[in-house]
Order: C-alpha cells, then sequence, then structure tokens
C-alpha cells in the first residue's frame, strides 16, 4: 500500500486508491470464509500454518512484477543515517501496548475485565509511549528536521489529514469487529457452518468493492472527498444501528445480510477516500509514511474492535450463562453442541444475540463520532484532484531547486 503510490505512473493514479480499497476489503472478508474452511476440514492451527506459502507468493509476486529500472520513477535516496530509528520504536510500543490492553480484556472471563491489571498496566504505559512518542518528534522536527521523521508533525497538524486518520481509526474499529461478530453470531444464533458463515459475508464483500470503485468516479473532475467520506460514513453508521433490530430467531432474517451491504458500501468508500487524501494532502516526500498511518491507523481500530467485541462476549457469557453451561461447553461450542439441552442451547442463543447487539450499539456510536469528525476534511476552497497533485509536483521541484543551491552555496563556501 506504501509503495503501490510511490512506483505507480501519474496516469494511473486515479486508480490506484480504488484498487487498495478493494484489496482492504477483499482480504477482510475472505480472511473468514478461508478460516471457515480451514476449520471446517482441517484444524484452527492450519491458520497459521498457510501463512509461510501464501507470503512466498506474495514475494514472487513483487519480485515478478517490480518495474525494470527503466520504467522506476526518479528516486531522491537517502541514507539509513537518515532514518528515525527512536520514533519508529516508541511508534512501535504506543500502538502494541495500547492494543495488547483491549486483547487482554478481551480474554478475561472472570470479573469486570476494565478492572484488571492486564488491562490497565499497558493502557497507561501505551498512553504514556504515544505522549513521549510527540514529544519526541516535535525534538526530531526541530533538530534534524533534514531526516526522515516516523511520525511527521506536518501531517498531524494538517486537519483534513488528521480527521481522515482519525474517522480511519474509528471506521476500522467498527468495521472489524462487525467482521469479527458477525460469523460468530451466524453460526452460534443460526447455526450455519463456519464455511457458510463466511460465504454469508460475500455481500459485504461485493459493495465494498463497488464502494472503492465509486469513490473515484465521484471525484474524477472535481474535488468531492468530503461529500463521499461523510455519506459513507452515514451509511456505515446507518448499517451498524440497523443490524441491533435483528431477532435472536433460528432462522436467518433476509434483512440481516441487507444491512451488511450498508456497512460494506459505506465502507469501501472510505477506505479509498482515505488513500486518495493521503496522496492530495501530504507533500511528496511525506507520501509513504501518510500512507503508513493510514495503514496502521486502520489496524490499530480494528484491532482494539475486536477486542472490544471479545469483551462484551465475555461479559454476557459471566453474566448470563453462570451455573447454566459449564466454560468446558463453551469453548467447545461446535463439538459440544448436539450434547446441550435445548434450554441451555436457547440461552447461548440469547447471550450471544445480545452480546452482537450490544457489539453493533457500541460500534454505530463510534461510526456516528467518524461522522462528527468527517467534518475536519471539509474546505471551502477546493481544486480538482489533478491539480493538487501538479502543484504538488511543483512544490517538489522547487524544494529541490533549493536544497540543491543551498547545498552548493555551503560547499563554495568550505572550498
Amino acid at each position: 500500500m506504501i509503495i503501490f503510490p510511490e512506483m505507480s505512473p501519474p496516469s494511473a493514479r486515479k486508480v490506484i486508491a480504488p484498487i487498495i480499497g478493494m484489496v482492504i476489503s477483499t482480504s477482510g472478508v475472505l480472511g473468514p470464509i478461508l478460516g471457515g474452511l480451514l476449520t471446517h476440514y482441517a484444524t484452527w492451527r492450519w491458520v497459521f500454518w498457510i501463512n509461510g506459502p501464501i507470503g512466498f507468493l506474495a514475494m514472487v509476486l513483487f519480485y515478478l512484477a517490480w518495474p525494470k529500472p527503466e520504467y522506476l520513477p526518479t528516486m531522491h535516496k537517502r541514507s539509513w543515517k537518515d532514518l528515525d530509528f527512536a520514533g519508529s520504536l516508541l511508534l512501535i510500543a504506543a500502538a502494541v501496548l495500547v492494543v495488547f490492553a483491549f486483547q487482554s480484556a478481551g480474554e478475561q472471563t472472570v470479573g469486570n475485565p476494565w478492572a484488571k491489571g492486564m488491562f490497565i498496566g499497558p493502557l497507561v504505559a501505551g498512553i504514556i509511549s504515544w505522549l513521549v512518542l510527540f514529544v519526541w518528534e516535535g525534538a526530531f522536527e526541530h533538530h534534524w528536521c533534514y531526516k526522515m521523521a516516523a511520525l511527521p508533525l506536518i501531517l498531524i497538524r494538517n486537519r483534513v489529514f488528521a480527521a481522515a486518520v482519525l474517522n480511519t481509526i474509528l471506521l476500522g474499529f467498527a468495521y472489524l469487529a462487525t467482521l469479527y461478530a458477525v460469523p460468530l453470531r451466524l453460526q452460534v444464533v443460526n447455526g450455519k457452518s463456519p464455511v457458510m458463515a463466511g460465504v454469508m459475508m460475500l455481500p459485504m464483500l461485493g459493495a465494498t468493492g463497488i464502494g472503492s470503485v465509486l469513490t473515484g468516479a465521484f471525484s474524477r473532475k472535481n474535488n468531492r472527498l468530503f461529500e463521499t467520506m461523510t455519506v459513507a460514513t452515514i451509511m456505515v453508521t446507518l448499517g451498524l444501528a440497523l443490524e441491533t433490530t435483528v431477532s435472536d430467531a433460528a432462522e436467518l432474517e433476509p434483512k440481516f445480510l441487507g444491512f451488511l451491504v450498508f456497512i460494506g458500501l459505506g465502507y469501501g468508500m472510505i477506505t479509498s477516500s482515505a488513500t486518495i487524501f493521503t496522496t492530495v494532502e501530504a507533500p511528496i516526500t511525506e507520501h509513504a509514511p501518510a500512507q503508513g498511518i493510514i495503514a496502521q491507523s486502520r489496524m490499530l481500530g480494528g484491532s482494539i474492535g475486536i477486542a472490544m467485541s471479545s469483551a462484551v462476549l465475555a461479559v454476557q457469557q459471566t453474566s448470563q450463562l453462570a451455573g447454566i453451561v459449564s466454560p468446558s461447553a463453551l469453548s467447545s461450542l461446535q463439538s459440544s453442541g448436539s450434547s446441550l439441552t435445548p434450554a441451555q442451547y436457547a440461552a447461548i442463543r440469547k447471550t450471544y444475540n445480545d452480546s452482537f447487539k450490544e457489539t453493533m450499539q457500541v460500534c454505530a456510536i463510534v461510526a456516528s463520532i467518524g461522522v462528527l469528525v468527517t467534518m475536519g476534511t471539509y474546505r471551502r476552497h477546493r481544486v480538482p484532484l489533478h491539480t493538487q497533485r501538479e502543484q504538488q509536483v511543483r512544490d517538489e521541484i522547487e524544494r529541490r531547486r533549493a536544497e540543491k543551491e543551498a547545498l552548493n552555496a555551503v560547499s563554495q563556501s568550505s572550498g
């Protein structure tokens, strides 16, 4: 996602955002399908065993598709000494600690998970790491402005880009939590197999692909990214809110899948819009870190969303199933389903449905905050995207010319 825009010619950049959006959405929905196939016909361990072959195949395709030297764009090569190693370590620590805190809370099955030390400790450490990171990046920008910052503050100070990043975190939270909660509900509440639960995510897959393409079409002549992201975020919020109206009946209601289309279509448009925002709002020298920030924000929000959904389910199980179903029966629900009494299975279905509804309520609230955040992407005076990109190129040419003149002046004075 970072290299793709950097290596593509200007004529192809208008299709980059839709392609990236389709790849993200497709992989997100195909994951549950492939996971269902592996757990149904093999074991869950194969989910990890296949990572090696898939990664190797990706490396081969990457090598074969890499452009020949004569087709590569003119790149400004930098030294390894210019990298911000301290900032990179702080960024990793900040993101990992926050995600680990919420994941630990999601794994707690006894007591209040939000009051446990395994949640509070990493969360506090993660917040401190974020604060130290911003302080460090401020000093880095002041003293070593010629080097490459891990988190360029020039991007964070850009109101439109900062709003797009925050929207990406919030909608990543809602979308990945939905990807986690929907197949689980289909299996337990509606009695679908893991494979069929994954297949029923296909409406969301198709909608996300369509949404990714529509974003580029909407802004082909004029910059309508603000309108696109706003409408898309509202669609996701609406779909999440409507999912809370589904009953806990064993027979799947058709509207359940219909509401997923709203979520998928909106998220596809949001993903493409965020990608385009990085190319038009960030200076050319900061395109790579801008794409990295967007990608990291999406996964950061999504990881917290999945952990939230797990924690909600754990709390519901503790409050509703204590003394009714043993923990061992819950942990092996697929294999022990036939040994459960009708009353036990009804209690489990109600618990999982209540957990799903609460998850959707939280996601709808988070997405509605995203609607407000999207207002920050509005600009009164907007120019077409291709005009803005051309201005970026002119600015970069002028920057390199000034940098070259400064270096020549230094060399002449020292000589």
